[in-house]
């Protein structure tokens, strides 16, 4: 399984402002249903991710004994791709609420309570 979300902020190991432990890059994600995530950032990805692009994050189980996903990275949708790819889950999520009786500025429903 795969999320789309678009990127808000990157932390790169390099940055004046980052004191880091090692040389990975994570990024503040919002995802398509509102959710905000901090992801790791695939490393080959690292220097093609900006603030605004959409992105694909896996969301495949970490291995067949760990249920938890691996919640990385792994594409940069760009142009048209991921224009509309965002529109098209915008729209699903839209009708989401509107089928539940929420509004469109509700705040995300915390799925673990």
């Amino acid at each position: 399984m795969f999320h789309v979300a678009r990127v808000l902020k990157i932390f790169r190991a390099g940055d004046k402002e980052v004191v880091s432990s090692d040389s990975s890059t994570q990024a503040i994600v919002r995802m398509w249903d509102q959710n905000q995530f901090t992801f790791l950032v695939e490393p080959s990805l690292s220097g093609e991710v900006k603030e605004g692009s959409v992105v694909l994050v896996d969301y495949t189980p970490q291995n067949a004994q760990t249920p938890i996903p691996k919640n990385t990275i792994v594409k940069v949708l760009k142009g048209e791709m991921g224009k509309k790819s965002w529109e098209l889950f915008q729209q699903y999520d839209a009708e989401r609420r509107k089928k539940q009786g929420e509004s469109e500025d509700a705040p995300p429903r915390n799925l673990f309570t």
